[in-house]
């Protein structure tokens, strides 16, 4: 039916047919029937470019103009075929000069709504969490482009202000109130001045702000819906990502700081110095606020590998190290097990050893004997209770022997799983700040972005050969995509909008000439059967294999 359309309307006619008041898309009802291949040979319709002697047909800008949320709909009801629509908006010249070829990628309505806005279709693909899929060259050069040019530098601001912050709390926590080389909390007074000036700027601004961007995270997804069901309870997707919990945590144990700051608290001691850290009053007080720092410091130094997004390798490092992180966690689970029971079996031995009196010393004892941090001396007590050497030495065996090769195994083979998509995954990831960051990108940015990219002006296929709007020109190695036909369709004749295109020869497939060949060697063989004598029977045997032997070729050529 599509074949029968004026070449002006084929796209419509393929994405909009009106049933009386009802306007309906074969596409989307191909996609919500199952209908998979009529969705593709839909999608390869609308995607293919046309062209007569006066202008290019190319059904892209209509059917992003139709369905906005396209790559929604197919990620949704067909994932399978996101690639056949990456593929169509595409198109590479059979042409190279240089060992290159020209390409263009006809990016516009993937990064640009119809209203002039970001579009979401990165976000969708995200959502797709399909590391092959988003190394696509479209979906690639879509991501590099909106990344070198817009969102490299709001990210490269907003992570320089939390890098700043992370120098300050390295040098309040850890450099400021080392410098002295006296007494503890007998610095010098401008230098407890300075730190603490330094913390109360950190409390200000580095735990107000987390506060503040954890509780408009939490805000927005709950009204938009952006939630996680865990049994009765709903939590907003902000906190299911690492970065967003890790924040909500780095907010909470700030808080704590502050509440056990020993400044603030030796403020009221007047036998105390001026800004100390260290008084009378904080004494039960310091080792629980030193506990708080230190792991307030990590956590600082966690979000900080959220930088490794700037380099596509770091990054894919990072991740595959945190795709190995859950088998060393399985480890240390499968380790503390089993030292716990050979502690127990220790502890109900007789024996009066004191490495090894009570669970709780027993289990430490053991674990520095997996840590190889178990002394000479120690070892050379157990030699008067032989039992306790052999439990202590049968527990070396299972603990140093075989769960550490174990772990070496589980690492390998969980970084070669890894490593297959280490790329896609460590892409998937800027995809996913690109999208935090466009969120909050001025207007006025963007607008002067899309001017830049010069989408509205007409791309050359060829030198003279002027083509369509929307794409972005670039050159490729020659051999990293071979491409021997035209993708453009090219005919003659009339040049009258309302005319249909020429009608298409349709090509055999390769099963119908497969047929073919078993046919011809089907009568080749009834002709051998009433054949008769050896001699004629030899000859006609030689004449079929040469008929089979050539149609053979032919097929294959074909």
């Amino acid at each position: 039916a599509v074949a029968c359309a004026p070449r002006g309307q084929r796209a419509l006619w393929s994405l909009n047919v009106q049933v009386g008041t009802q306007s309906i898309s074969p596409l989307l009802w191909a996609l919500e029937s199952g209908s998979l291949e009529a969705a593709k040979a839909i999608l390869n319709d609308l995607l293919t470019i046309r062209a007569d002697r006066d202008r290019y047909y190319f059904g892209a800008d209509m059917l992003f103009e139709r369905h906005p949320d396209i790559i929604k709909r197919l990620a949704t009801d067909g994932p399978s075929l996101l690639p056949t629509l990456l593929d169509g908006l595409i198109w590479r010249s059979r042409i190279t000069q240089g060992g290159r070829r020209r390409v263009v990628f006809y990016i516009k309505n993937f990064i640009i709504n119809t209203d002039g806005s970001f579009a979401r279709n990165l976000e969708w693909l995200f959502d797709c969490n399909n590391p092959s899929l988003v190394c696509h060259a479209l979906v690639s050069t879509c991501t590099d482009v909106v990344w070198s040019r817009v969102a490299f530098r709001d990210f490269t601001t907003s992570r320089l202000w939390f890098l700043f912050t992370v120098v300050l709390f390295v040098l309040s926590q850890s450099i400021l109130n080392h410098l002295h080389n006296g007494a503890i909390g007998q610095n010098p007074e401008g230098l407890r001045i300075t730190i603490f000036f330094v913390r109360c700027f950190l409390y200000l601004f580095s735990m107000g702000t987390l506060w503040f961007r954890n509780i408009v995270g939490i805000i927005s997804d709950y009204r938009s819906g952006a939630v996680v069901k865990r049994g009765p309870l709903k939590f907003p997707e902000y906190l299911m990502l690492w970065d967003g919990a890790a924040r909500m945590v780095l907010a909470v144990l700030l808080t704590l700081m502050l509440s056990l700051e020993p400044v603030i608290h030796c403020l009221g001691d007047p036998t105390a110095l001026m800004f100390a850290e260290r008084c009378s009053a904080v004494e039960s007080l310091y080792k629980w606020y030193s506990w708080t720092s230190c792991t307030a410091s990590f956590v600082y130094f966690l979000l900080l590998t959220d930088l490794a997004v700037f380099s596509t390798r770091f990054s894919a490092y990072t991740l595959v190290c945190s795709r190995a992180i859950v088998d060393l966690f399985l480890w240390a689970c499968g380790g503390l097990f089993v030292t716990f029971a050979f502690a127990c079996c220790v502890c109900s031995l007789e024996q009066d050893n004191a490495e090894f009196h009570g669970i709780p010393k027993s289990t430490f004892s053991l674990m520095k004997v997996t840590f190889k941090m178990f002394s000479g001396e120690s070892l050379s007590n157990l030699e008067e209770h032989s039992v306790l050497l052999g439990v202590v030495g049968m527990y070396s065996v299972v603990s140093v022997i075989f769960l550490l090769s174990v772990l070496v195994a589980q690492l390998s083979c969980a970084y070669k799983v890894a490593h297959q998509d280490m790329m896609g995954l460590a892409r998937l990831h800027r995809i996913r700040v690109i999208c935090d960051t466009m969120a909050t990108c001025k207007a006025a940015r963007w607008a002067r972005f899309v001017d830049s990219l010069h989408l509205d002006e007409r791309v050359e296929f060829g030198e003279g050969d002027i083509g369509l709007p929307g794409g972005i020109p670039i050159w490729e190695p020659a051999s990293l995509h071979i491409t021997t036909v035209d993708m453009i369709k090219r005919y003659g004749g009339s040049t009258n909008e309302e005319e249909q295109w020429p009608e298409e020869p349709i090509a055999d497939n390769e099963d119908d000439r497969f047929d073919r060949v078993e046919k011809l060697i089907q009568k080749s063989m009834k002709r051998i059967a009433k054949g008769g004598g050896s001699a004629g029977g030899s000859k006609m045997t030689s004449s079929v294999g040469s008929m089979s032997m050539g149609s053979s070729m032919g097929a294959s050529g074909a």
